[in-house]
C-alpha cells in the first residue's frame, strides 16, 4: 500500500501519511495525500521536503507546518504512530494538535521527551504523560512514536515498547471537537500549537517522515508489529 510494506496494521486505519510514497507526496507542491483510501483530509505544507530514508519533512522550529482541514475524526478511541527524529532542543515542540479542543489535548515534545496531554474539555485541568527516555537531538536518530487514547487510559510508545501509561479521572476530551472559546474551527496542525485568536507558538523542531492514524486503540503487540515492518528504513 506504502512505503510502510503490506505488514502494518490496517484495521482501523483512517490516515496514512508517507513522505516517501510518491502518491503520498510527489515530492513538489503544498499537499500530503492519504495512502489509507478512505478519503481521509490532506493538508498544506510549509515544512522543507527532504529525501532522507526514503523521503521525510524538515521543520525549522520556528515557522513550519502542516494544516489538517477538514478535521480528521479521532474521538477518544485512537492510535496515532509515525516516525520523528529531533534537531535541536524542543522544550515544547507540538506534533499533532486538534483545534478546539486541542488547545488542550496534545501530542508534543517537551524538555526533549516525547508526551501525550489530555484534557476533560477545552481549557481544563489536563493529564500528562511523558517517557522516560530524552530523546537525541543531534538530527541522526529516527524514533518510532506512538500514543492510544482509550476514553480515560492513555499510553506511550517508543520504538515499540510501552514507554508510559496513565488514567485520568475524567472521560477525555474528544480529539474531533471543533469548539473553543466559542469559536468553531475544523482544522488540525501537524508541527505547532495553534490556538484561538491567531495564538501560534510551540513549533517542533526536527523531522516527520510518515503518520498513521487509526479510530481504534491498537494492541502492544499490533504497535509493536508497526514498528517492526518499517524500521529498516531508519536504520533501526
Amino acid at each position: 500500500m506504502n512505503n510502510y510494506g503490506p505488514r502494518i496494521v490496517t484495521d482501523g486505519l483512517i490516515c496514512c501519511l508517507d513522505a516517501a510514497d510518491r502518491n503520498s507526496y510527489t515530492g513538489s507542491g503544498s499537499t500530503w495525500y492519504d495512502l489509507s483510501g478512505n478519503s481521509s483530509p490532506s493538508s498544506l505544507a510549509t515544512p522543507t521536503f527532504s529525501n532522507n530514508n526514503g523521503g521525510c519533512f524538515d521543520f525549522n522550529g520556528s515557522s513550519n507546518y502542516f494544516r489538517f482541514s477538514p478535521l480528521l475524526d479521532l474521538g477518544n478511541t485512537f492510535t496515532i504512530n509515525g516516525f520523528i527524529k529531533l534537531n535541536g532542543v524542543n522544550t515544547a515542540g507540538s506534533i499533532y494538535i486538534p483545534h478546539g479542543n486541542g488547545s488542550d489535548n496534545q501530542l508534543r515534545i517537551i524538555n526533549n521527551q516525547l508526551s501525550l496531554i489530555v484534557c476533560e474539555f477545552s481549557d481544563s485541568t489536563s493529564t500528562i504523560i511523558t517517557s522516560t527516555t530524552t530523546l537525541d537531538t543531534s538530527n541522526t536518530v529516527w524514533y518510532s512514536i506512538a500514543i492510544t487514547v482509550d476514553v480515560n487510559t492513555i499510553k506511550l510508545y517508543i520504538n515499540g515498547e510501552l514507554e508510559d501509561s496513565d488514567t485520568a479521572g475524567y472521560t477525555i476530551a474528544s480529539w474531533s471537537s471543533t469548539t473553543s472559546y466559542g469559536l468553531t474551527y475544523n482544522s488540525a496542525d501537524i508541527g505547532r500549537r495553534s490556538g484561538c485568536c491567531g495564538y501560534d507558538t510551540n513549533y517542533f523542531k526536527g523531522s516527520i517522515a510518515c503518520l498513521s492514524f487509526y479510530n481504534k486503540v491498537l494492541t502492544n503487540s499490533e504497535i509493536r508489529q508497526n514498528f517492526e515492518a518499517t524500521k529498516g528504513r531508519f536504520g533501526l
